[in-house]
């Protein structure tokens, strides 16, 4: 199924090297549907913007949504993003090229059937490249209501648009009772050994719920199948964690090279269920096998 694409937003100062709009997997919808909106980036070469995680400088997109009564959006599902080192031992976790954000969108099942819905949000987004520029924009998608048939959310998405590419990027959820192959978490003396059979690299990427580590520079990429990672002491931990805890995405590259990611939710305690875990597995479920590089789409 091709990806929709509608409104572009016009961004103040960074309206020359990144451009966003939404877009979606059809135009037409149902009552009682849910489906992935895309907030999608055009960026220039080289520049950047930011992963909704720890970052040292720049925050994450943000969108402020009006929407007709009975449509609920959010929340926004965010693809794994790659480390960007800067001079100064400075580390964020960014985006490039093409990025789609996924917002998952309910059509009520009492939305009238025939009626037209317009999608609106107000976004806002900071793009860096040796200097950062704030943007700002509207964007916009119209749907069209239908009444019969069966609900597109449930159909398999293909990564030949933005949509199931950026869908095919999102973490597995790493749950208590269902153990991943070869992963091993090791919690001793405020420290999370990673370990992954068969893994050449590994990489972490900590989200916003982490407690703080003492350096995710140093520690958060290493070659081989270990990584170790130094949580702050409690005193020093700049969350508002109860407890300490470590949150976020682990990236592993075996002997091929091809990444996988996984979200992970660890404490001393153990593991417990990443946020929106169910949603983001249902997901990961509709994604098609064989992932294959997006063509571009044509819009206004």
């Amino acid at each position: 199924m091709a990806t929709i694409e509608a409104q572009v937003a016009s961004a103040q100062d960074a309206g020359e090297v990144s451009r966003a709009s939404l877009i979606t997997e059809t135009k037409s919808v149902q009552p009682g549907q849910t489906l992935l909106l895309g907030l999608h980036f055009e960026l220039d070469d080289m520049w950047h913007i930011y992963w909704d995680g720890r970052n040292d400088t720049g925050f994450a997109p943000t969108v402020d949504w009006t929407l007709p009564e009975g449509v609920k959006a959010g929340p926004m599902l965010w693809p794994a993003p790659h480390r960007y080192e800067s001079p100064g031992d400075i580390l964020d976790h960014v985006y490039e090229g093409q990025p789609t954000i996924l917002i998952p969108l309910t059509i009520g099942d009492n939305v009238e059937p025939g009626t037209t819905l317009e999608i609106v949000g107000e976004v806002e987004w900071l793009v860096c490249k040796d200097i950062c520029l704030p943007g700002f924009g509207s964007v916009s998608i119209d749907l069209k209501v239908s009444s019969g048939g069966n609900a597109t959310s449930a159909a398999k998405i293909s990564t030949s648009n933005f949509i199931g590419l950026a869908a095919s990027r999102l973490p597995q959820p790493v749950l208590p009772d269902q153990p991943v192959e070869g992963l091993d978490l090791r919690w001793s003396d405020e420290a999370v050994t990673v370990k992954f059979d068969g893994a050449t690299q590994l990489a972490f990427y900590p989200s916003s719920s982490s407690s703080s580590l003492v350096s995710i520079l140093a520690d958060g990429k290493a070659e081989g199948d270990t990584l170790t990672l130094r949580l702050a002491a409690k005193n020093q931990d700049l969350s508002k964690n109860k407890e300490l805890r470590l949150a976020g995405v682990l990236e592993v590259r075996a002997a091929d090279g091809e990444p996988k990611w996984y979200a992970i939710d660890f404490s001393a305690d153990g593991l417990r269920k990443p946020a929106n875990a169910d949603l983001i597995s249902r997901v990961r479920d509709r994604v098609e096998s064989k992932p294959e590089d997006p063509k571009p789409e044509s819009g206004h």
